[in-house]
């Protein structure tokens, strides 16, 4: 599917931002309103650089990243004027960094473009039953570990997002697996939307209203936007008429009929997004919270990565290592046996800014610039921004050699859906790519066991 209406996307990408800007913005100097603008036209702009006139579904990873990037940073602009602690110099400077970032990913998207690359060799296997039911098996296990470490499935569902777990060491535990098994809700999508209908067809259909379930009951709000969305996209991008057609110009009927359900599954997954979050602490649940979405929505944490960016370039030191950057590929490794295992800068900022229990696990967003400038101060933060946008990329052109169609497109999304962290922590986008990896290599191995089973 082409995307070519470019002025569709700048009309939609305008009215969200003037609609949930304008109420804060009036009143505001010109200069606020200018830089505001321009981050808007960045935006715009790199939208349609990776998304418009070509294949669509050959560029989601950078598109999918580019867009979130533009909605979150558009609510921690937000976040960050509403705050009385922050001076306009240092606000204007937060966004003037977060304009240059996008910039500079926008133009390592363009750059990548030139480079050749070879495919991921995984690609060419034919998933098998055997290798489905083993994941779901592990998946399964996670999450019954779970609801064990809460003291049994009422006591999950009940308690507060806080109280989950049995101990900080359980939470870290089930949270470094987790990553391992997260990338199988997308994996299970292979067999949600197949055809014909089989008995793998339903037990996955369980698993996915399970999957949301436990997503609910944890407090992912985003987790189940996600899941809803990429339902809808295996739908739209990896149907069976569309692959058995060269050309995908344009838009089928049935691609535009999943074109209307992705939007509605979206706006209810966003619904469903804001009554998790900010039901999250309440004693119990309401439908009260949607009166004052927008005031909670440019007041809530969930928007104060810019904040601790602007926070980090005023009181914090660079180190001039390569811990940050590091982080995400030794996240796995527990400190008690690696005592030189690096801090993430989100846990350093909490116990810095907020007298943060260093014994509890967790952290604030605090973006990858601010990470990449800890590590080697503004040199590390354009050198990162530029990697970011290299890595998005590379990735996208490696799955894009691959033919299998519906595989490729459940392995976009595994590597899609953790870009939501591009706007607030490289730590956890690596540590997410770095458990997807781990996931395919595991996947990978047991589609090459011999077994009986077929595949699918």
């Amino acid at each position: 599917m082409i995307l070519k209406n470019t002025p569709l996307i700048a009309i939609l990408m305008s009215v969200f931002y003037f609609v949930m800007s304008v109420p804060v913005l009036v009143g505001q100097p010109v200069d606020v309103w200018a830089m505001g603008l321009i981050f808007l036209l960045v935006s715009i702009c790199g939208v349609y650089m990776v998304a418009v006139n070509h294949k669509l579904e050959e560029h989601l990873i950078s598109t999918f990243a580019f867009a979130f990037y533009f909605v979150y940073m558009t609510m921690a602009q937000l976040y960050l004027l509403n705050k009385d602690s922050i001076s306009l110099e240092e606000y204007k400077e937060a966004e003037g960094i977060c304009i240059l970032s996008f910039l500079l990913m926008m133009i390592a998207v363009r750059f990548m473009r030139r480079i050749k690359t070879k495919r991921f060799q995984f690609l060419d296997q034919e998933p098998r039953i055997f290798s489905y039911y083993v994941l779901l098996l592990l998946a399964v296990a996670v999450h019954l570990l779970e609801i064990y470490s809460a003291g049994g499935i009422v006591a999950y569902f009940s308690a507060s997002y806080q109280a989950k777990f049995s101990s900080v060491a359980a939470e870290k535990m089930l949270g470094g697996i987790g990553k391992l098994v997260a990338p199988f809700a997308y994996y299970n999508l292979l067999y949600v939307t197949e055809k014909p209908r089989s008995t793998i067809h339903w037990v996955a259909r369980i698993y996915f209203v399970f999957h949301l379930a436990m997503s609910y009951a944890s407090g992912a709000s985003l987790a189940i936007l996600y899941q809803l969305v990429a339902f809808c996209c295996m739908k739209i991008f990896a149907s069976d008429d569309v692959e058995n057609r060269k050309e995908k110009i344009r838009i089928t009927r049935k691609q535009r009929k999943w074109i209307f359900r992705g939007i509605l599954f979206g706006g209810l997954g966003v619904l469903i997004a804001i009554l998790v979050r900010f039901n999250r602490d309440a004693e119990g649940f309401s439908f009260a919270v949607l009166k004052d979405t927008y005031d909670l929505l440019i007041t809530t944490s969930t928007f104060d990565s810019l904040y601790y960016l602007s926070r980090t370039l005023r009181e914090l030191t660079p180190q001039y290592s390569l811990g940050q950057f590091l982080f995400p590929f030794i996240f796995w490794v527990p400190r008690s046996i690696f005592p030189w295992k690096p801090v993430e800068l989100g846990r350093i900022v909490a116990i810095a800014f907020k007298n943060f229990d260093s014994s509890v696990n967790g952290g604030y967003a605090v973006t990858p610039m601010a990470e990449f400038y800890y590590d080697m101060g503004y040199v590390g933060m354009i050198a990162g921004s530029f990697f970011l946008g290299c890595l998005l990329s590379l990735i996208q052109k490696k799955l894009n050699h691959s033919k299998n169609g519906r595989y490729k497109m459940v392995i976009t999304m595994m590597f899609m859906f953790p870009t939501i962290s591009l706007a607030t922590s490289w730590s956890s986008l690596g540590s997410n790519y770095v458990g997807v990896v781990l996931f395919l290599c595991v996947a990978s191995f047991l589609n090459q066991c011999k077994s009986g089973a077929g595949t699918r």
